[in-house]
Parts: C-alpha cells; structure tokens; sequence
C-alpha cells in the first residue's frame, strides 16, 4: 500500500487504477514467492496465479475491485466536464456480478479464490448519499457472509482487503 500511495503522490490520485494497483500485487507476490507465473485476463478473471510446490501447483484466481477515487475532467480551456468513478449503485452492481462469478467459477486445478477490494474512504461525490465505506465495510449484503479476510492493510487514506471466497 506504500508503493500505491507514494504513486498516488508521484502521478495524481486520477492516474491510479485497477492496472496499476495489480501491477503492485503482482510484485508482492513474486517478492513473497519467486517461483509464482501469472496470466492476466486468463478466462475473463482478472489473473490467474500459479505456484509449484513440489509435484503440484497452487492455483488462485483473483478478481480486484478497485475504488480509488472521483475526479471530474476537465477541456483544454480548464471547463469542469463529467465526473469519472465515485461511489454509485453502478460499482456495487459491477461488484455483485463478481461475487457471483467467483462463487461459480469452477475449473479443474484451479484451488482458491480471492476477491481484493481497494478502496478510498471519505470519497463522496457532490451531493452524493453513496460512499465507498457504506458500499464495502460490510460485504454480507453482497452474499458474502462466509468470507475469511486472509489480510488486511489499511493506509491513512486507503483501505484493502483480500478476501478468500469460498
């Protein structure tokens, strides 16, 4: 989460994404074990992990939901346009569908699953009765009430969980 912040910093809250942040994930894991092989977007799931241990493999797919934040655009001639991200009904559809899939997901070898959630409290769009910690802090309403959180870290501003589904 340091590295997500300190790129936050660098690059501009707008700038990180999804890609950026599983870029980050990635690394930690190759840090944590060096032998792991990833596909990203390996059968419509966002990655694909791949460990051996001794005459098998481990394997995990995971699927991030990333909530970073809101920013609106803005013209050339500095004119505020639409607003991009931000908490809405649309991100926790988008977040059910995948708590859907993941429950069904069914491939031979195919061990774990985990679902990581990255998002950013206090973000409240104008006027807006939605916020990123009223939508994830409990996930029970999502059906995920037999969940185990593997890890969870939390930066001033940033709040992840991995969560193994069952």
């Amino acid at each position: 989460m340091a590295k997500l912040d300190s790129a936050a910093q660098f690059l501009g809250d707008c700038n990180i994404n999804e890609s950026t942040f599983r870029y980050f994930f990635m690394c930690a894991v190759k840090c944590h074990e060096p032998q792991a092989t990833f596909q990203t977007e390996w059968y419509k799931c966002d990655l694909l992990i791949e460990i051996p241990k001794n005459d098998s493999c481990d394997s995990a797919v995971v699927e991030f939901k990333f909530y970073f934040g809101a920013n609106r655009t803005r013209s050339l001639d500095g004119k505020l346009g639409g607003w991009k991200g931000g908490p809405s009904l649309q991100n926790e559809a988008e977040f059910q569908a995948c708590v859907t899939k993941l429950k069904a997901l069914s491939y031979p070898k195919l061990n774990l699953k985990f679902l990581v959630v990255v998002y950013r409290r206090g973000i409240v769009r104008d006027r807006s009765k939605h916020s990123f910690e009223r939508s994830y802090a409990d996930l029970t309403p999502f059906g995920l009430d037999s969940f185990e959180v593997i890890e969870h870290e939390t930066s001033e501003h940033v709040t992840c969980n991995l969560i193994r589904v069952p």
